[in-house]
């Protein structure tokens, strides 16, 4: 059986993709698609209880551009305070990869062929303006609860209109465990 709950993310004002949150009981795996918005970090922590209550170890699989940068915080808090496995099938990308940085630094970050990983700095929501001390703050905060410093200090120095990526085999040699 398949569940799901889709999010209205609002950035600037205006209506942006939606994050949708599945579990699927068959292969205990909970997806977090789209922008990662308010809210999202409570919905996966619902989906992998329902899993795990059931008697299973849940996996959280993350497909996303990026989006709320605190939520992003939240999930990687989530991830560091749990055992769980995080796969990145696709794309991770922004505020995204926070909690997959974590899993990866734990060891429990699992990568499909193809899939990339991708940092850069924040730039506030209101102001739009590249956010420097709140990059490192995410950085620091993220470094404190397991994520490797490579790509934290990468996203220190990338500007916030691009994206500094990790492949497949990047994220092999940094610790990814193959699909």
């Amino acid at each position: 059986m398949r569940y799901s709950a889709v999010l209205l993310a609002v950035i600037l004002g205006s209506p942006a993709a939606a994050s949708e949150i599945t579990y699927d009981d068959a292969t205990a795996v909970v997806l977090l698609t789209g922008r990662i918005g308010k809210g999202d970090t409570g919905r996966v922590q619902l989906a992998v209880s329902k899993i795990e209550n059931s008697g299973r170890e849940a996996m959280l699989e993350l497909d996303s551009d990026g989006g709320d940068g605190g939520t992003g915080l939240l999930l990687a808090e989530y991830v560091a305070s749990s055992s769980l496995t995080v796969i990145v099938g696709s794309r991770c990308w922004s505020a995204c990869s926070f909690a997959a940085l974590v899993a990866l630094g734990r060891g429990h970050l699992v990568i499909r062929p193809g899939a990339q990983l991708g940092v850069h700095q924040v730039y506030g929501t209101l102001s739009g303006k590249t956010d420097i001390p709140w990059t490192k703050d995410a950085a620091r905060q993220l470094r404190r609860i397991g994520a490797p410093r490579r790509p934290l200090d990468d996203m220190v120095k990338t500007d916030d209109d691009l994206m500094k990526t990790y492949d497949y085999d990047e994220l092999i040699e940094m610790g990814a465990l193959p699909w």
